[in-house]
């Protein structure tokens, strides 16, 4: 590619971004300080509290984002099933089998990686800013610990460090992130890049010293070209774009699949960032901190207020301390001027301010769920109570789960089936005849399907009253589809389902059986009929005989 188009293009991707980035840099200095270095460069180790003087917005992102962790995915129980697109292979045995064996191993994959460290903060950047991002790779062979398969590896992508592009169909497949490395381990990791001649000689002498890396993915001929270029000293994501920095590539090489994830809350049409629920919350958590720095400052005043003294009444410096004395020339030349605060009144609209931060990032939902010392609530109240927080948040969800954890699964499906890490596939699963998919059965996916699972069970009943009138009306339904949607809705493992061979195997023995049975009780019932005929006869000849 031509470096000087992709230094114009980056560059103006980057002016593009900045209005959303200044909006990131004031949500991370109330609700994230410890990322608020998105327009602001600063050491590491240096205070990023200054802003912060009520936490009730950073407690309420945090509730928010165990929620959906908790709720969406879960560390011991397996929260994803693969399934095949078409129905009628999904229900082959070898099929069913193939697709069991293949969540286990994904999901004890998944679990072995650093998904745990970085998953968290992917969701979390999700809530506060609208749009995360993560990259899925193979463990790198410098790394490995044996010869087969190396384990997964997730990098979460800070805000502000990458710039994003759509395609026609409205998902993202090019992305330039960049990040910095010490030079010295940029010569180590790609010692054949065609770098300049002074990059190269402060690579040897100054390895410590960081430099700016950019790293450039985009769609090619049915694959995606990946490219690393070092860019110079200057970082170039934040603040000005150094204009004097020169591309020196690095590295070259492609991905099978898209590599990345970049999953939004929610987008306005037409724009590519995405808005979160710390956009909503940005003017309450700001004016509730601004209030209570203001009612601090006026408490300082309070407690130790300023002195108000006559003109040349007081003799020598007043002593602030317990049991210093003040000399004054005369009663009244030194007393305290008051403030007049009145908190009473301050605390108002900060409460008021307290539950709209609370009720945007659904709190008082959350709480619902948390032990109390009263009496628990029953299964029935916990039932409605995830309804609603579904309906809360399920479009949110439903979002995560397409940009997220789906394209997530597929590449991590793509990656050990090439390594070898999953049992060869049927025949029958040919590409043409469809794909793998993802069915996901966390707790609030389980809580999304209750009102067809609802539906299934009302139906149930109903009919099941009036086939006590007329039993012909279960002929309207096929009760082992009904069973299997049930199953699928519960989220059952497939391990306990018997595929329709084995189930109709079964009908047809105890079908045999019954009829073996049938025929038995039959001949047992000619048999006794023959007899007693026979004695009826015998009774019959000997009354004859003795007339």
């Amino acid at each position: 590619m031509d470096l000087k188009f992709l230094q114009q293009e980056y560059q103006y991707l980057i002016s593009e971004r900045r209005q959303a980035a200044s909006e990131w840099q004031r949500i991370a200095e109330y609700l994230l300080p410890n990322l608020q270095s998105i327009t602001k460069s600063g050491f590491e180790g240096y205070k990023k509290t200054e802003r912060v003087h009520d936490t009730t917005g950073i407690d309420a992102l945090d509730k928010l984002t165990s929620l959906i962790i908790g709720t969406v995915t879960s560390d011991v129980l397996r929260w994803f099933m693969a399934e095949f697109s078409e129905p009628a292979i999904n229900l082959l045995p070898e099929v069913q089998f193939w697709l069991s064996d293949t969540s286990d191993r994904l999901f004890a994959a998944i679990n072995e990686s650093n998904y745990k460290v970085e998953g968290p903060g992917v969701i979390r950047d999700i809530v506060a800013f609208g749009t995360g991002g993560v990259f899925l790779n193979e463990v790198e062979e410098q790394f490995r610990m044996t010869d087969d398969f190396r384990g997964l590896l997730f990098k979460g992508q800070p805000i502000g460090t990458y710039t994003i592009q759509e395609d026609g169909m409205g998902q993202i497949r090019q992305q330039t992130r960049e990040f910095r490395l010490p030079a010295g381990a940029i010569l180590k990791r790609w010692p054949k890049g065609s770098y300049k001649a002074s990059t190269l000689k402060l690579m040897i002498e100054r390895p410590y010293e960081r430099l700016s890396v950019v790293h450039d993915v985009r769609m090619g001929k049915n694959r995606y070209e990946s490219t690393y270029y070092v860019a110079g000293r200057t970082p170039l994501a934040g603040g000005e774009f150094a204009n004097t920095a020169q591309f020196e590539p690095a590295h070259e090489s492609f991905f099978h699949e898209w590599p990345f994830a970049f999953p939004r809350w929610d987008t306005a049409t037409g724009e590519v960032w995405g808005f979160g629920r710390g956009h909503l919350a940005l003017p309450e958590v700001a004016t509730l901190n601004r209030a209570r720095q203001l009612k601090l400052r006026q408490w300082a005043l309070a407690v130790n207020p300023p002195l108000l003294a006559i003109d040349d009444g007081v003799i020598n410096t007043p002593k602030l301390i317990p049991g210093g004395l003040t000399r004054i020339r005369f009663d009244g030349a030194l007393r305290p001027l008051e403030s007049g605060a009145r908190f009473d009144h301050a605390s108002i609209p900060e409460n008021e301010s307290k539950l709209q931060i609370r009720q945007i990032f659904f709190t008082e939902q959350i709480l619902q769920f948390a032990p109390q010392a009263k009496t628990p609530p029953s299964a029935t109240e916990v039932a409605q109570r995830m309804e609603f927080l579904h309906q809360l948040l399920g479009p949110s969800t439903g979002r995560l789960k397409y940009e997220f954890l789906a394209p997530v699964l597929g590449r991590a499906l793509n990656i050990m089936e090439r390594a070898g890490a999953l049992l060869p596939r049927p025949p029958i699963m040919r590409p043409e005849l469809g794909h793998v998919r993802f069915n996901f059965e966390g707790p609030l996916a389980r809580s999304q399907r209750a009102d067809e699972l609802r539906a299934v069970g009302d139906t149930m009943a109903v009919v099941g009253n009036l086939a006590a009138v007329n039993p012909d009306v279960w002929d309207n339904y096929d009760l082992d589809e009904m069973a299997l949607d049930a199953s699928r809705l519960t989220g059952i493992s497939r391990r306990y389902i018997r595929d329709t061979e084995t189930r109709d195997g079964i009908r047809a023995q105890r079908a045999e059986q019954q009829a073996q049975s049938q025929q038995m009780a039959q001949l047992q019932q000619g048999a006794q009929a023959a007899k007693d005929m026979g004695a009826a006869q015998k009774s019959f000849s000997e009354a004859t005989g003795n007339q």
